[in-house]
């Protein structure tokens, strides 16, 4: 089965999709203690004070949550973002 993913930085997807991320599905990466693997974004800009983590995640297998750092490289399943706004056209 394939799936179809929106990769890129953290900070710029959240940037390029904003609170349409909530509810996603991504693909993060082994950092420290964190496992990686498939986690739901729960919380976008969780922490006014911590601009540099766009949003926060919880792994699906552990449930453990994590906030990601701007630079982090990760992929978003593009069937789990959010629906545009109405009245907003694609470029």
């Amino acid at each position: 089965m394939l799936i179809q993913v929106v990769c890129g930085k953290a900070a710029e997807l959240s940037a390029a999709f904003g609170h349409r991320l909530v509810g996603s599905t991504a693909f993060t990466s082994v950092v420290g203690q964190w496992h990686g693997g498939m986690a739901t974004i729960i919380e976008i800009q969780p922490d006014p004070a911590a601009p540099e983590i766009p949003f926060q995640v919880r792994n699906k297998d552990t449930g453990e949550e994590i906030g990601v750092f701007g630079d982090e490289f990760l992929m978003i399943e593009w069937a789990t973002i959010g629906p545009a706004p109405t009245g907003v056209k694609a470029a």
